[in-house]
């Protein structure tokens, strides 16, 4: 038994005997006995449950700073359909949801009214909030992250907004795309395309958006480059950084000092997925130098060199979930595949659909839940629940569902899934 379950059966039975005894002391009947172990019993088994599947969030794109794609809260099967929520349109422009998020008191959804870059602020219960409109012109598809306490939206200008008016608080201008994150103090960014905004770059940002280092900026005149991927992932003081340039130089796998951007290591190779950083090690897809095809690379995060590598041709660019000793990803043709992290073997394999989510950009397709040992994927139109064990699907279905999903986001024991224009919200069964 886990040490934190442990600790939540010593504090219920501590409980149990102090009701116990002291009912005895005042002689207390056995029935009245009987209630209080009743309620006792019952404080055991919400201690345990809180402590075995934590409500948790799911604040940005692949969960956390890490890009791990996994929450420590519960999502078992069966799902069921709680509510869908479909964003007005402002005529003559249409709505539509690409990517979503969730905090404990409310879901932020990136997307689009008419060609402008939103946000779309709900409920628990599905009901919108509040709107944020950029009006500008250009989407790369962008997911919405909420770090230090704020909403922000880096597509087609760095947007900072309060989460509860949805009132834009800071806009660092236009032509500027790409993921953020926080290590707690201060924002880290990207951007992916020079136009006429900043050029391209990864650097580190005040909470307010100013710049405090940049590196990597390239960009002469418009439109002469752009970064096909932009991943980012921190791990403690190292901020790590998988540029795909179009033209190509450039590219590779770099490590800076959060701190003041001194670069820590630099690869030469060709990125083709965001990166994962866990423990000591990344993770990612990579055509390396001289390869003519691209395959799973672990990295040692303290100098960038090569661990181990497995073959295998990623479905997608996003980032490789990280959970349970392992790294799992969609190989092309739709299996989900797990790789044992410490040694890069196999460690299960399971076939599933290629994901139909259509022409959202970053769509992921897993989610992982470590506290029920679960791993929810998309497949085809359908969702699927697998065993983070040994890969077995645990249930299938598309409850509620009219088009097909993409981007799943675990938290408070819910499944919050794109298809179509708009959200679903899908209750997990108890733990």
């Amino acid at each position: 038994m886990p040490v934190l379950l442990r600790g939540a059966a010593l504090l219920a039975g501590l409980a149990l005997v102090g009701l116990t005894g002291c009912e005895e002391e005042r002689g207390v009947g056995r029935a009245e006995r009987g209630k209080s172990l009743e309620r006792a019993s019952a404080l055991s088994a919400s201690i345990a449950k809180a402590l075995r599947c934590p409500g948790g969030s799911w604040p940005m794109y692949a969960h956390d700073a890490r890009r791990t794609g996994a929450t420590v809260g519960c999502c078992r099967a069966p799902l069921s359909p709680l509510w869908s929520f479909v964003p007005p349109p402002k005529p003559p422009r249409e709505s539509r949801i690409h990517h979503a998020i969730a905090t404990k008191d409310m879901i932020f959804a990136s997307g689009v009214i008419g060609e402008s870059p939103s946000v779309f602020a709900l409920s628990h219960d599905g009901k919108l909030v509040w709107t944020f409109d950029s009006h500008v012109d250009i989407t790369r598809h962008e997911w919405p992250s909420y770090v230090l306490d704020r909403v922000i939206l880096n597509d087609d200008g760095l947007y900072i907004l309060d989460p509860r008016s949805g009132e834009q608080e800071v806009n660092r201008g236009l032509d500027s795309w790409g993921q953020v994150i926080t290590n707690g103090r201060n924002l880290f960014a990207t951007n992916t395309w020079y136009i006429a905004g900043p050029k391209t770059y990864v650097g580190a940002l005040e909470a307010g958006g100013a710049p405090l280092w940049k590196h990597h900026q390239y960009g002469v005149v418009r439109e002469d480059v752009m970064d096909r991927l932009g991943g980012i992932a921190i791990g403690g003081d190292l901020l790590v950084f998988a540029p795909n340039y179009t033209p190509s130089p450039g590219s590779g796998v770099y490590g800076h000092a959060t701190e003041d951007g001194a670069f820590r290591f630099s690869m030469t190779t060709l990125p083709k997925s965001h990166v994962t950083f866990v423990g000591e090690t990344l993770y990612l897809f990579e055509r390396l130098e001289g390869a003519e095809v691209e395959t799973l690379v672990a990295r040692g995060a303290n100098d960038g060199k090569v661990r181990w590598t497995f073959n295998a041709e990623s479905l997608n660019p996003t980032a490789p979930v990280a959970v349970q000793g392992k790294v799992i990803f969609r190989e092309k043709g739709g299996a989900v595949v797990a790789v044992r992290r410490g040694e890069g073997t196999l460690a299960w394999r399971t076939p599933l659909a290629p994901p139909e989510a259509g022409e959202v950009g970053w769509a992921t397709s897993l989610a992982a839940a470590s506290g029920s040992s679960t791993l929810l994927a998309v497949d085809g139109k359908e969702l699927a629940v697998l065993s983070l064990d040994d890969g077995r699907v645990e249930w299938r279905g598309r409850p509620g569902l009219t088009a097909a999903p993409h981007s799943p986001v675990i938290a408070g024991g819910r499944l919050y899934v794109t298809h179509g224009t708009g959200l679903a919200a899908l209750g997990c069964a108890p733990p």
